[in-house]
């Protein structure tokens, strides 16, 4: 069995009220699975039940609901290379969970980015 990393989305939608900004949740949870068909169904399952367990929310101190949106990435685990199976053995210290890229605007940005302070990113998730 392989490890996977599936990162889902959850969207925060006010109730009974216009909105204009939406909150977006990326969760990133951990699954064992034969192949990538049946992980990325096991994933969307807990994205499922993950919304009918705590479906409610706030959104600026009024009630809301949380929605799941969907499976953004799933990605196998890639374990330390001295490890003999590097996505099937479970993770360990060291374990490579999951990755992402993309593009700032300058090295100030990245700078920012670093600190924690928000900027403006290009997400080009996938590439390499």
């Amino acid at each position: 069995m392989t490890w996977y990393c599936a990162n889902l989305l959850f969207v925060i939608k006010a109730i009974d009220e216009e909105q204009e900004i939406f909150p977006v949740e990326e969760e990133v949870y951990l699954v064992e699975a034969p192949d990538d068909e049946t992980a990325w169904r096991k994933a969307e399952r807990i994205g499922r039940e993950e919304v009918e367990f705590n479906g409610t929310d706030e959104l600026n101190s009024k009630l809301a609901t949380r929605e799941f949106i969907g499976l953004r990435k799933l990605r196998s685990i890639y374990n330390p290379v001295w490890m003999k199976e590097q996505d099937q053995d479970p993770p360990v210290d060291g374990s490579e969970l999951t990755r992402s890229y993309f593009e700032v605007r300058g090295l100030s940005d990245l700078e920012e980015l670093k600190q924690g302070r928000p900027v403006m990113v290009l997400y080009k998730d996938g590439a390499t």
